[in-house]
């Protein structure tokens, strides 16, 4: 057997194995201790803005002419420093120079809850790359470990999206000048990196953002934060705007029919009469959005199937006191929504599947309701 094999033969039996176990384990150990997790991660955002307000204040001479407002945000994970079983993170303010800030504010975040288990997989294949007589040396077993990295990365990333909301919400970070476009993201450092909150005010003219969803660009609109606009009356069909959150915003008459729309948030915004047919609105929320004689037929709000990080992150669907007065939401997955305080009267629920979906006990007559239906729905 040449020595490619053996490394295949342990890459197959030993190290792939191993690794789905760690993943595991690692889930769990997220599930477990999510408030803890999510609770650090914000902290040390907020120590980042104190210090960004405090150099800020004695820059103040730069700041009107944009020179030193924060324009980036980056938490950043370093891979060599994994290896030496250092869990540091980075956590860097850059103004728009990005990289070429010479004066970057920074901070530090221990992700010991992240990569302890990168190194005890590290650790575990060393001492079964023994049984291999030397065919399997310790370089093999460091590069098969952080060929790695980059799934590790991805929940770091996951769990900062989750918390980018609070994260956005604290008075530090409001005391901070930005940029027009700002833009939080988490990765590695010096390599590839996501946004987790992306603010653009230099664009935030009715008709300017209006054309730009109207080109319907690949991954444009994904990330992104928009407030107080009105985008009516346009086409928006098969746009994908993942995560995106609306403020305020008017999308009535809109046909945003087959969208990817997962893990938006609509919130108070105006969407009367949109189409939203067959769209992926798994996760939004809609909280106090206007949906009168909307289209909602056919929208599924399930994770995907088999993806073990969609559903260890999954938030279910929410229509919280939104108003869908005589809309039709016919043959869509609404299993699990929650339409609290919801305003569904004359709705349309023919062939909805709505396994899980808390209700107001006051739609129970409802006439497009079946017996099946009414015994799936947690009435309230």
């Amino acid at each position: 057997m040449s020595r490619e094999d053996v490394i295949d033969s342990f890459k197959n039996n030993e190290a792939n194995p191993l690794h789905i176990e760690k993943m595991k384990e690692l889930r769990t150990y997220i599930n477990e201790n999510f408030d803890d997790i999510l609770a650090g991660i914000v902290h040390c955002f907020k120590e980042i803005f104190i210090k960004i307000e405090s150099f800020q204040r004695e820059s103040e001479d730069k700041l009107d002419n944009g020179e030193e407002k924060t324009a980036f945000v980056a938490l950043s994970a370093l891979r060599s420093g994994v290896k030496l079983k250092n869990s540091r993170c980075l956590l860097t303010a850059y103004n728009k120079n990005w990289y070429a800030d010479a004066k970057p504010v920074e901070n530090e975040y221990l992700a010991n809850w992240l990569f302890s288990g990168l190194s005890q997989y590290e650790r575990e294949l060393e001492e079964t790359g023994k049984k291999y007589a030397g065919a399997v040396t310790r370089y093999d077993v460091e590069k098969i470990a952080y060929d790695k990295f980059p799934e590790y990365i991805k929940y770091l990333t996951a769990v900062c999206r989750k918390c980018a909301d609070e994260i956005a919400s604290l008075e530090e970070f409001r005391l901070i000048k930005k940029n027009d476009l700002f833009d939080i993201r988490v990765g590695e450092y010096f390599d590839l990196t996501e946004s987790v909150w992306l603010e653009d005010e230099s664009f935030n003219i009715d008709e300017d953002v209006k054309k730009f969803f109207e080109q319907k660009y690949d991954y444009a609109y994904v990330f992104r934060h928009y407030k107080d606009l009105d985008i009516s009356r346009a086409d928006y069909s098969g746009v994908s705007m993942m995560r995106s959150r609306f403020q305020n915003v008017s999308f009535a008459q809109c046909d945003m029919g087959f969208c990817n729309l997962k893990g938006a948030k609509f919130l108070n915004c105006d969407m009367d009469r949109v189409n939203l047919t067959g769209s992926d609105i798994a996760e939004c929320n809609f909280t106090g959005s206007s949906l009168n004689h909307a289209n909602l037929t056919r929208v599924n709000c399930a994770a995907a199937p088999g993806d073990d990080m969609a559903e260890l992150f999954f938030i279910k669907t929410s229509f919280k006191d939104a108003r869908l007065n005589s809309a039709n939401l016919s043959y869509g997955n609404f299993a699990d929504c929650d339409f609290r305080g919801a305003d569904l009267h004359s709705c349309d629920f023919t062939g909805a599947n709505l396994k899980g979906a808390v209700i107001d006990n006051e739609y129970k007559n409802n006439e497009t309701l079946t017996d099946d239906q009414k015994g799936d729905i947690i009435w309230l």
